[in-house]
């Protein structure tokens, strides 16, 4: 699904996302609103990587939820909708250390900081997080 480039996405994107790289932001990315009467009211961004003959790997590079809307479960829908987004054999994303228990209570695994994520795709890649603000990858194989 395509997110419309509307303020409120924009907003909420921009309010509640630290890290700054152009596409953790771009609220034309793949991803998944939530709407409640007519009201945005959480937002994910999803970025595809297909390696050819072995599957899709679904980076997950932006999970925002309105202030009002914290800590009522609209974080763990989004989260818990990405196999009807993206067939994908790997989810992963990078999260800061106060999110790593709500990672693993959607049910993935929360590495620890300075763990490196193997990609078991292709070739196979390892990636250790430089981000300041999500210093920890969480990560789902399916």
């Amino acid at each position: 699904m395509r997110l419309n480039s509307t303020a409120i996405v924009e907003k909420i994107v921009n309010e509640r996302v630290k890290f700054d790289h152009p596409y953790t932001k771009d609220p034309n990315a793949g991803g998944i609103r939530v709407e409640l009467n007519g009201q945005t009211i959480g937002v994910m961004l999803i970025e595809g990587i297909e390696v050819p003959g072995d599957g899709i790997a679904a980076r997950v590079t932006a999970v925002a939820v309105a202030p009002d809307w914290e800590r009522r479960g609209v974080g763990s829908v989004l989260l818990g909708m990405i196999p009807q987004v993206v067939p994908a054999r790997l989810v992963y994303g990078g999260c800061e250390m106060a999110a790593a228990a709500f990672c693993q209570r959607a049910g993935f695994d929360a590495l620890a900081e300075g763990e490196i994520l193997y990609m078991p795709l292709g070739n196979g890649a390892a990636f250790k997080s430089s981000n300041e603000y999500y210093p920890l990858w969480f990560v789902r194989h399916s």
